[in-house]
C-alpha cells in the first residue's frame, strides 16, 4: 500500500536537507514538496524529467503559497479544523507586512491551497526539514497533522547553528530520542551555541576588485561600498532610490512572497532608532552585583524560536511572572539582545519593513515600570550578569548553553529545548512551578549537570551523517507502523 508524506524541504542543496535521503532510503512518496525558492524548483523538476520519477507528484516554493490566488480550496469545515494556525499564521506575517486585511488574505488563500493538497491522497506523515516558522507553508500542516493525529517532525535547535539541531514532534510535544555514532562535549555545544547567533554573519557589501570592472562602473563602485561604510545596506539603497527616483518600487523580502520598498523600509527604520534612543536613555549604567537578581537576556524580535514554536511565546509577560514570583528583595536583571539594532546589516535587513512593530517605546516602559525589574545597559557582558547571577532565565537560544559551563541554576520556560531532558534544570512551565524554583533558589540549590553531555548527546545530532541516518530510520519506522 503506498503511503503519502508532505516535505517542507528549504534547505535543497545544503547538508541538512532530507529531500535526497527520503527518495534513496524510504518508501514514501513526497505528494506535495515545498521548496524555498525557484532557483531550487526548477533543480527538483529538471530531476522528475531526467529520472522520470514518480515519487514527487507536486511542487512549490513558498513564494508560490504566500502568492496563492484560487479560492477553490476554501471549506468552512476545513478552516473552523484550522483556527489555531490561523492565530499562528498572522501573527507571524508580522514580520513581512502591518496590513491587517493582507494578512488574512494570505492566510485564507493558504488555506485553500492546503485543502486542495490533502484532498488528492490521504497523508501519513508531515516533516519540515528545518525549523518551524510559523508562516503559511508549514502552521497548516502542523495543524492538518494534529487534527489528524500524524506525526509532524521539525528539525529545530537552539540558536541558528545547524549542528546545535535536535529532531522535534509537534505533534505530540515531544523531542525525538536519537542514536548518535558521533558525540560532543559540552565545550562543543558551548562553542557551537556561542558561534551561532551573538557572532552571526551579518553580511558585508560585496567585495569585488575595481579594476576589473568596467571603468564606467568603478566609480560608483567605489561610491557605494563608502556608503556603505557609512550607512549600511540601507543607506545604499536609499542613495540609488535618490539616483532613480525609486522609492516606491516594490521589492521582494528575501524568499517569501511580500514585497516592501525604501520608504517603508525607511520609515520603519526612522521609528526603530527613536525607540532605540529611547531605551539607551533608559538603561542602567551602574548594577548593583551585591543584590541577589535573577538574570533574563531578551531575545531578538521578530524571531520565530519564539513567536511560533513556544507554549509561552511573550516576552513581557514572560518579565512580569518572573517578576511577581521573585523573593523579597530580589531583582530581575534584563539585558537586550546584541543584535536587536543590529538589523540594518545584509544578513538581518529583511526585517526592516515592519521592525518597528515589535519592540517599540511602549514596550519597554512597560518593562521599566514592572516591580523589582533593571534593564541594565547594553555595554554589560551577558557572561558577567550571568555568573554573578543567583539564577538564569531563558526560553530558548545560546544563553542556556552558556549557563551550564558557569555551573549556574537555570530557569527554562520552553519544552522545544533540549535542557527538558536535563533534571537539574528547574522546568517552569506554571506560576506555581516558578514559585518552587524560586524558593529552591532561596535555599541555594546548585545544580548538578554532570549528566547534561550524556543527556544532549541523546536528542541533539552529532554529525551530518547521524543526522540523515536517524531520519533514515524514524521515517521508516512511521512507515511501517502506521494504519
Amino acid at each position: 500500500m503506498e503511503k503519502y508524506m508532505i516535505l517542507i524541504d528549504r534547505a535543497v542543496g545544503q547538508e541538512i536537507s532530507i529531500l535526497n535521503t527520503v527518495l534513496a532510503y524510504t518508501p514514501f512518496i513526497i505528494s506535495t514538496l515545498i521548496l524555498d525558492n525557484n532557483r531550487q524548483k526548477a533543480a527538483v523538476l529538471d530531476f522528475i524529467n531526467k529520472t522520470g520519477s514518480k515519487r514527487i507528484e507536486s511542487v512549490y516554493t513558498i513564494e508560490e503559497i504566500d502568492r496563492w490566488d484560487d479560492a477553490s480550496g476554501l471549506d468552512y469545515d476545513f478552516i473552523n479544523s484550522c483556527r489555531p494556525a490561523q492565530l499562528k499564521i498572522e501573527n507571524s506575517l508580522t514580520r513581512y507586512t502591518s496590513d491587517y486585511n493582507e494578512r488574512k488574505y494570505v492566510y485564507y488563500m493558504a488555506s485553500s491551497f492546503w485543502n486542495l493538497q490533502i484532498k488528492r491522497h490521504p497523508i501519513s506523515l508531515i516533516v519540515v526539514a528545518d525549523t518551524l516558522h510559523g508562516l503559511p507553508y508549514d502552521a497548516i500542516p502542523q495543524q492538518i497533522a494534529k487534527n489528524n493525529n500524524l506525526h509532524f517532525l521539525s528539525y529545530e535547535c537552539f540558536g541558528v547553528n545547524p549542528w546545535n539541531r535536535f529532531m522535534f514532534d509537534y505533534s505530540t510535544r515531544e523531542l525525538i530520542r536519537i542514536n548518535n555514532e558521533q558525540s560532543h562535549c559540552i565545550k562543543e555545544y558551548h562553542e557551537n551555541a556561542t558561534n551561532d547567533m551573538l557572532n552571526i554573519d551579518l553580511g558585508k557589501f560585496p567585495e569585488v576588485n575595481p579594476e576589473q570592472l568596467p571603468e564606467e562602473q568603478r566609480g560608483e563602485y567605489l561610491l557605494l561600498k563608502e556608503i556603505d561604510k557609512l550607512a549600511g545596506p540601507l543607506g545604499v539603497d536609499v542613495f540609488q532610490a535618490f539616483r532613480h527616483n525609486s522609492f516606491h518600487q516594490r521589492k521582494q523580502i528575501a524568499s517569501c512572497g511580500f514585497t516592501t520598498s525604501v520608504y517603508e523600509d525607511l520609515k520603519a527604520y526612522k521609528d526603530f532608532m527613536k525607540t532605540k534612543r529611547y531605551l539607551y536613555a533608559h538603561e542602567k549604567k551602574d548594577v548593583d552585583f551585591d543584590t541577589p537578581y535573577i538574570f533574563y537576556a531578551l531575545h531578538f524580535e521578530p524571531e520565530a524560536s519564539i513567536q511560533c514554536r513556544l507554549t509561552f511565546e511573550a516576552q513581557l509577560a514572560l518579565i512580569k511572572m518572573i517578576s511577581q514570583a521573585l523573593p523579597p528583595n530580589w531583582k530581575l536583571y534584563i539585558k537586550e539582545h546584541p543584535h536587536q539594532y543590529n538589523i540594518n546589516t545584509y544578513t538581518l535587513s529583511y526585517h526592516v519593513s515592519t521592525i518597528n512593530l515589535f519592540k517599540t517605546i511602549k514596550y519597554y516602559k512597560r518593562i521599566l515600570e514592572t516591580p523589582n525589574v533593571v534593564v541594565v545597559s547594553h555595554e554589560y557582558k551577558s557572561e558577567e550578569l550571568a555568573k554573578k547571577s543567583v539564577a538564569v532565565a531563558g526560553l530558548v537560544g545560546t544563553i542556556i548553553m552558556e549557563t551550564i559551563t558557569y555551573k549556574k541554576p537555570i530557569l527554562l520556560f520552553s519544552e522545544v529545548h533540549p535542557g527538558v531532558k536535563i533534571p537539574a534544570i528547574l522546568k517552569c512551565f506554571s506560576f506555581e512551578q516558578l514559585k518552587a524554583a524560586m524558593q529552591k533558589l532561596q535555599e541555594g540549590y546548585t545544580p548538578d549537570y554532570s549528566d547534561a553531555e550524556e543527556i544532549l548527546n541523546q536528542y541533539v545530532f552529532g554529525s551530518v551523517e547521524d543526522y540523515q541516518r536517524n531520519t533514515v530510520g524514524l521515517l521508516n519506522w512511521i512507515y511501517n507502523n502506521i494504519a
